[in-house]
Parts: C-alpha cells; sequence; structure tokens
C-alpha cells in the first residue's frame, strides 16, 4: 500500500505574517499528459518514509494531507482569508504606520508647536482612533493568524496599544492629581514623581516596534512584488528575496533582540540613574518657603520684609512663570488668570505648597508656575531620543542583520536553495552562486554540487522523480515506489562483435567502450535525448518530455482525420522544403543516431584502438560499427531493484521492440532500423529521405508495422569535434545518402510485389535494380553496392523458393 499522499507548502503560508494558500491547497491535482498515455498517479511517499512535518529547503515544509487540514482551518475559511489579505493590504500597512508614528510624536509636537489649548480635544480624538485602529488588529489577526498570539510581536502590539491608554483624557488627568499631591509632599517623591513621568513617556518608545514589525511587511511586500530581479539582475539567486524558515526565524530573533534591547536600556537607565535633587519643582518649593518667611516676618512687624516678599515674587514671575501666589494667610501676592486654568491646560500647571508652619494646608502658602516652557523643552528632548531611539532601532536591526546574513544566514540560504533547487528538479544544471562563502561553507557546497552531479550522471532522467520523491520525505531512504507511465522514444545501440573486441583489447576494453559510450552519450544529449542504460556493449537512449507529447499528440490527430476522410492541413507537417524545415523530436532522434554512427568510424582514439594487432589478426580489417534501432511507445518510468540497489530504467514493450530493431539491422544488412511508429514523429522533410525496406511484426499474433532504414554511407566518416558543429540536426542531413533515387523506386516497385505475394516478380524486379545499383556504385565511391536490405528480402524468398505462402499476409515475423 502506498503511503499518505503528502503536499508540499511553503512555511511561510502557514506561520503568522504569511500569506494564506488557496482552499484547495491539499488537493493534489494529477496532469494529463495526453490521452491514454498518462495514467498512473505519481506518488510523493513510499512505504516506510515518514509524512511528518519538516522544515527544510528555502523554507518549505511537508505536511500529510490530513495535517494540512489541522494547520489550516482558519486560513481555509473565507472570512479569515479576506481577514489577512486586509490586514497585509498596503492600504492598511501604510494606515498603521501613519498611526504608529503619530501615536509616537503626536502629543510631543503638540507641546513643542504651542499648539492652542482649543486644539487638545482634535488631538484627543486622534488619540482614540489611533488606540482603537491598534486594538482591532491585534483582535483580527488574533483570529487569522494561528501562531501570532505565539510571537513576540504579539505581547508588543498589546503593550503598544495599552501605553495608547496613558494618552487619553482621564488617564492624564489622575496622572497630573498624582503629581500634584506628590509634589506638595516632599522633594525624594517629587524625585520620584519626575522619574515616574519619564518613565511613561519612555512607555511611549514601545510603540517603535510596530514601526520595526511595519517596516518588516513592507520589506517583505517590496521583495515579493519587485522578484529575484528587483535589481535588475535577471539572473540573480531567489533565495536573497525568499529566505527559508532558518533565515527568517534568524532576522526575526535578531531584530526582537536589538528591539528588545534597546527598550530594557531606556526603561531601566530612568529607574537605576541617580536623579539631581534640585530639580524645578525644588526651586518652586524653596520660593514659595521663602516668600512664606518674609511674608510671616513682615507679618510680625517688619515693613521691609513685606517689600522683599513683593519683589521675590515679581522676580518669580519673570524668571520662573510664577502664575498664583497666595499667602498663610489668604493674602494674594500676584495672580495672573491668563496662565491659570480653564486658560491653561492641567500638565502645564503646577502648584507648590511650603511655609515654615506648614504643618496643614490652611497653614501653608501656595504658589502656582506656569510649566509650558519646562515641558516644551522635555518635548523637544522626546522627540531627538524618539529620532535617535528610531535610528538605533533600524540602523541596529539592518545592521546587525546584515552581518548575520553574511556570514551565517547566506551561506546557509544558498545551500538551502542548492538542495531544494535538485529537489524540484533532479535533472536541471544547478545555478552558480557568487563565491563569497566562507571557506568550509564553500567546500560544502561544492560536495554538495559534486553529489548531485553524480545523481545526475549516475541515475538519469528516469529517476528524476525517485531522487525528488526521497528530498521531499522524511524518514529512511525508501527508493522503491509505484512507477510513472510515459511516452517514449527509444533508442538501442550495440557495439558490432564486442566479444572478440573484449577478449582481444583486455584492459584496453573499458578505454574502448568509454570512448564509444562518450560519442553516443553526446549526441543524444545535443539532439534533446539523454542516456538511460550502459549494458556493456549496448546502449539504451531515449526523448520524452512534453516535445514529445505534443508530437504523439499532432500526429494523433492527424490520424483520426485521415480515418474520417476530413482534409487536414497542418504547416509542420506540410513542410518538406529543406529551408523551411523545423525538426521534430523524431528528426532530433534520427540526426543523433546518424551522428553516432559516423562518428565511431571518424573518431581518432577508436581508430588507434581498433589497430591491436590480437584484434587485426582476429578481425582482419575490424572497425567500430553500431547497429541502431529506434521505436516509440509507452514505458513505466520509476525505480528497479530494492533499497541495497537500484536502477532508474523503463519497463515496457517498447523497448524490447527497440532492441529487436536493433538486432534485425544484423538481418537487413543495414545499421539503422526505424519501426512505423517512430516514421509517423519525422516531418515529411525527414519521410523523404527514409526507406520502406518491409513490413514486420514483433510477435506472433501482434499488429504488422513497416519498417524503415535510413542509407547511410558506410564510407562517410566525421571527426566527433567536427561533428559536434557541423553534423547536428540542421546539418546531418545535408550528407549523401548511400542509394540512388533510380534505386529507391526499383526497390519500392519490387517491394510492393513483395508485399502483395507476387514473389517471382519481386524477384525479377530486385535483381535487377541490385545489378543496375552495382553498375552506378563503381562510379560513385559513396553508394553501398550490393544494398543489403535487397539481398536480405531475396534470401527470405529463396527459402521458399521465391512463392510465397498461402497464409502470407503481407508481412513476417521479425527475427
Amino acid at each position: 500500500m502506498v503511503a499518505k499522499r503528502t503536499q508540499v507548502i511553503p512555511v511561510s503560508e502557514i506561520g503568522a505574517g504569511s500569506t494564506p494558500p488557496p482552499a484547495d491547497a491539499p488537493k493534489a491535482a494529477v496532469k494529463a499528459r495526453g490521452k491514454g498515455t498518462w495514467g498512473v498517479v505519481r506518488s510523493t511517499a513510499a512505504p516506510g518514509q515518514s509524512t511528518a512535518p519538516r522544515k527544510s529547503m528555502g523554507g518549505r515544509v511537508v505536511l500529510a494531507a490530513g495535517e494540512i487540514g489541522k494547520a489550516l482551518t482558519k486560513q481555509q475559511h473565507p472570512c479569515a482569508q479576506f481577514g489577512f489579505k486586509f490586514l497585509e493590504s498596503a492600504p492598511v500597512t501604510i494606515v498603521m504606520m501613519l498611526a504608529t508614528f503619530w501615536s509616537l510624536a503626536a502629543d510631543d509636537i503638540r507641546v513643542a508647536a504651542e499648539v492652542g489649548i482649543e486644539h487638545d480635544r482634535n488631538f484627543m480624538i486622534t488619540y482614540s482612533v489611533c488606540f482603537f485602529l491598534f486594538a482591532i488588529e491585534v483582535i483580527i489577526g488574533v483570529v487569522v493568524k494561528p501562531r501570532y498570539t505565539r510571537t513576540a510581536y504579539f505581547y508588543f502590539d498589546v503593550i503598544a496599544t495599552l501605553s495608547l491608554l496613558t494618552e487619553l483624557p482621564w488617564v492624564i488627568n489622575i496622572a497630573a492629581l498624582t503629581q500634584s499631591s506628590q509634589n506638595a509632599a516632599s522633594t525624594n517623591e517629587a524625585a520620584s514623581a519626575a522619574r515616574t513621568v519619564r518613565l511613561l513617556r519612555v512607555v511611549r518608545l514601545v510603540r517603535l516596534v510596530r514601526v520595526v514589525k511595519l517596516y518588516k511587511y513592507a520589506m517583505q511586500r517590496g521583495f515579493h512584488r519587485a522578484g529575484p530581479t528587483r535589481r535588475g539582475n535577471a539572473e540573480a539567486p531567489d533565495w536573497k528575496d525568499n529566505p527559508s524558515a532558518v533565515g527568517r526565524a534568524l532576522q526575526e530573533s535578531i531584530t526582537l533582540q536589538v528591539v528588545v534591547g534597546v527598550l530594557l536600556m531606556l526603561i531601566v537607565f530612568p529607574l537605576i540613574s541617580v536623579t539631581e535633587t534640585r530639580i524645578g519643582l525644588d526651586y518652586d518649593l524653596e520660593l514659595v518657603d521663602q516668600v512664606d518667611r518674609l511674608w510671616r516676618t513682615h507679618r510680625d512687624g517688619s515693613a521691609s520684609a513685606g517689600s522683599a516678599a513683593y519683589s521675590v515674587v515679581k522676580s518669580a514671575v519673570d524668571f520662573q512663570s510664577l502664575a498664583y501666589f497666595e499667602t498663610y494667610d489668604g493674602t494674594v501676592l500676584f495672580s495672573d488668570p491668563l496662565l491659570q486654568p480653564p486658560n491653561v491646560r492641567a500638565e502645564e500647571y503646577a502648584v507648590a505648597q511650603a511655609g515654615a508652619r506648614c504643618l496643614s494646608v490652611a497653614e501653608c502658602s501656595v504658589g502656582a508656575f506656569f510649566k509650558r516652557r519646562d515641558l516644551m523643552i522635555q518635548s523637544e528632548y522626546s522627540l531627538g531620543l524618539l529620532a535617535f531611539v528610531l535610528v538605533l532601532l533600524v540602523g541596529g536591526v539592518m545592521v546587525f542583520n546584515r552581518i548575520a546574513n553574511k556570514y551565517c544566514i547566506a551561506p546557509i540560504e544558498k545551500l538551502f536553495a542548492l538542495v531544494n533547487s535538485f529537489a524540484k528538479d533532479p535533472m536541471a544544471k544547478l545555478g552558480n552562486f557568487e563565491n563569497d562563502s566562507l571557506d568550509e561553507l564553500y567546500e560544502l557546497e561544492q560536495s554538495i554540487r559534486k553529489i548531485a552531479s553524480l545523481l545526475q550522471v549516475g541515475i538519469g532522467l528516469a529517476g528524476k522523480e525517485t531522487i525528488a520523491r526521497c528530498l521531499r520525505t522524511t524518514g529512511d531512504i525508501n527508493p522503491i515506489a509505484v512507477g510513472i507511465k510515459v511516452n517514449c522514444l527509444f533508442g538501442f545501440c550495440d557495439i558490432r562483435q564486442f566479444t572478440d573486441a573484449t577478449e582481444c583489447l583486455q584492459e584496453q576494453v573499458m578505454l574502448f567502450t568509454n570512448s564509444v559510450g562518450h560519442i553516443v552519450h553526446h549526441a543524444v544529449h545535443d539532439c534533446g535525448g539523454f542516456a538511460n542504460k550502459n549494458i556493456g556493449d549496448a546502449f539504451l537512449v531515449a526523448w520524452t518530455g512534453d516535445k514529445l507529447e505534443r508530437r504523439i499528440a499532432q500526429v494523433q490527430h492527424s490520424d483520426r482525420n485521415k480515418q474520417i476522410g476530413a482534409v487536414f492541413v497542418d504547416n509542420e507537417l506540410e513542410l518538406a522544403v529543406r529551408d523551411k524545415w523545423a525538426p521534430t523530436v523524431g528528426d532530433l532522434a534520427m540526426a543523433s543516431f546518424i551522428r553516432l554512427t559516423i562518428c565511431v568510424r571518424g573518431a581518432t582514439a577508436l581508430s588507434e584502438l581498433v589497430q591491436n594487432p590480437a584484434l587485426q589478426k582476429r578481425l582482419p580489417g575490424y572497425t567500430v560499427r553500431l547497429g541502431c534501432g529506434l521505436h516509440v511507445g509507452w514505458a513505466i518510468e520509476g525505480a528497479l531493484g530494492t533499497q541495497k540497489k537500484i536502477d532508474a530504467t523503463y519497463l515496457s514493450p517498447a523497448t524490447n521492440i527497440a532492441m529487436g530493431l536493433e538486432s534485425a539491422t544484423k538481418q537487413y544488412g543495414n545499421l539503422l532500423l526505424v519501426s512505423q511508429e517512430t516514421y509517423k514523429l519525422f516531418s515529411p522533410f525527414v519521410r523523404q529521405l527514409v526507406r520502406k525496406i518491409d513490413c514486420v511484426f514483433a510477435t506472433a499474433g501482434a499488429d504488422p508495422f513497416d519498417l524503415y532504414t535510413y542509407d547511410c554511407s558506410t564510407s562517410l566518416a566525421v571527426h566527433p569535434d567536427e561533428a559536434k558543429e557541423k553534423a547536428m540536426a540542421e546539418h546531418v542531413f545535408d550528407y549523401p545518402l548511400a542509394i540512388t533515387p533510380a534505386f529507391r523506386a526499383a526497390f519500392a516497385e519490387g517491394l510492393e510485389f513483395y508485399l502483395q505475394g507476387n514473389w517471382a516478380e519481386a524477384k525479377l524486379t530486385l535483381e535487377m535494380a541490385n545489378e543496375q545499383f552495382a553498375v552506378n556504385a563503381k562510379k560513385n565511391t559513396t553508394l553501398d553496392a550490393p544494398d543489403k536490405p535487397t539481398l536480405a528480402l531475396l534470401k527470405f524468398m529463396g527459402a521458399s523458393d521465391f512463392k510465397a505462402p498461402a497464409d502470407w499476409a503481407g508481412s513476417r515475423e521479425l527475427e
């Protein structure tokens, strides 16, 4: 039984502060790759492999289908999705950013700019609006972000929201009354009250965390909008704009540590610092006490003391902004109604009570002072502190993140991106990053690249899904899983007389085989195919993918139209002119096989190896020759074997037919045989170059199919280096054929007699054509006479005395 199907989703889609996935994220989609050709669902977890969540590669995590539903229950609800998108929308982010800055600086701006008291109500309204905005944001975040309450940002948001209560009118009034009562008590208590006021101002700075959070959201939105090419570099690595879970966690940790460190410094320092006793309130109390003593002396009969008291009060009006003074006996020495409530704010009006015999309120003198100037200085200081802390926070976060990114995050992200890219497409070429890593990490990166390259070479395209599945799942490696049904164009090549070559070459046989394999693999890869198997003297190659699927669908469409008698016109199919020719996947496969057959004859290294005396003695004049067969059909792609050893391969009747065609090249004498299904994949230009030589069936009871060959001259030899440039698909068909058009027409006529069962006429026609062809070959060395397929047909008919059997149906079994 196949284990639970899994779905790969980014970590950013299930954590706090991330975009929720679509509602159908847990559902698997099976991609149809052509009618009747893909019927097996791809398995992403094999028996014995865990489907537990795992953080890995580029911030991605693997969850079982059942676990996804639990993790994303809240986000899958339409209302939750709307709420999440609403919170992270650009307008809401801008509004919350402005509200944060306003709540931080509005009160200090109001005081420093000497805004009139008539505008205080408007300021209080804006503070109330900010409070409700912050509260609503926290509530919505708790509802739509499952992990929001587990993050430090949640607690900072709550503290920042509650700190706004200190700005609301009724809270300010309570604080003002408390401060007034403390002022009248003693100097020590006054100093304590001053520290409390400063601490309340520092509490405001907690709202700076919101600035950092909004800055982070804005940067993330900018990354997603700009993408990996935001710097104008189309090849910029994706990991720089799409950090993994580890990178995001480290960045957030550094950010929070910087924020907490700065805030703790600002909060703790006022509490533990030594405050000077000579504060403004001390001078006010001394003034009231001095005037009280002078007035008492005046009441005891000293006229000069009374004048001195008035003089001190007058001086206090100029230097200490005295607004009102009343002696212990009720005498008002000074009063300015414009500097007293309700014409001034409560926080701008400070009352000091003192006296020589101030045992009760009735025995104390009272002085009231207008403190706007002091508050303006404090507000200016607060604005400067706010700007400094803001620069310190943002700059600190940027500097520390830059350092951590350079020496920790970036190297790890590179490795994550490398592994994630390889898991996504094991056959793709791994991207190159700039070499700015530490030596150890650079060596690790290079090791991963080498391992990935070895997997690509060792397992091949047939093991692509096996590699990807093993990298996407957790637990022990279990490469065994259900195969995948695909369409493939198979090619099978075999080295002629390899057994003799092995016995004669001995140790050099490995060099001999690898030299042939080098030519075969490069010819196939340059023409869009890939090598699948090396079987000693044979090589199995294949073409698959979207291009083949589209070509098969195009051919099937054409066949259906021909069956119903419809007129089918397709520009690609109808173009048979050389200069307008667009190679199809079938053309590329044919071109690669032509190229490898002529390159093995022109390879200098192979020519030197086959001059081995022992080999030439056993096989005089031996040259390297390859027999090749091409056939297309469905196949099951997957890993074959056990956990001890696997081979990524294809299981299909099509591979057997391709091997049978290669084996039949010995019977027909030509080096390349092509089935009818492969012939249909050719463009009209290539179809007119191949020749039909027989009609066969693979096994008894199987449908017969036409057999074709490409008459490549055996005298043609091209060096592999030259072939890489000149013998590609665009040029390989320019080489001359080994037959003449006249012989081709005569052979076609004789073949028709053969298929119809008129073997006597077929014998005469084929023999005459071969004789004339031999005459022409004496004048043209590129012609291969006598024609081997003609001799093969004559031999087959001669076995029955050139009389077709009674049950002859126009085809014979492929030997």
